[in-house]
């Protein structure tokens, strides 16, 4: 979030950079907002028979190459993300 405001300080004049930020950053916000809350169920189960599931699906994608593909979380640049300037 700081590298994203100082971006938007640097580059804009101050009473659009904080509009422009916020438009920049909403979207990843509430995607990352939405994932923590499906975690928060999906790494919280109880033990039984859907947790027993939950794991072995778990296993199997640690163990696939979609699990080395980039993650959305970890491969976020704020430094090389384009910043949503325009007026909305």
């Amino acid at each position: 979030d700081g590298a994203v405001l100082a971006r938007c300080l640097d580059a804009l004049p101050s009473e659009t950079a904080l509009k422009a930020y916020e438009r920049t950053r909403r979207p990843r916000a509430s995607q990352i907002q939405s994932a923590s809350r499906a975690n928060g169920v999906t790494f919280h189960l109880p033990d039984g028979e859907e947790q027993r599931v939950r794991d072995a699906a778990m296993k199997t994608f640690m163990e696939s190459e979609a699990n080395r593909s980039s993650d959305p979380v970890f491969s976020y640049n704020a430094l090389e993300i384009e910043l949503e300037t325009s007026a909305a």
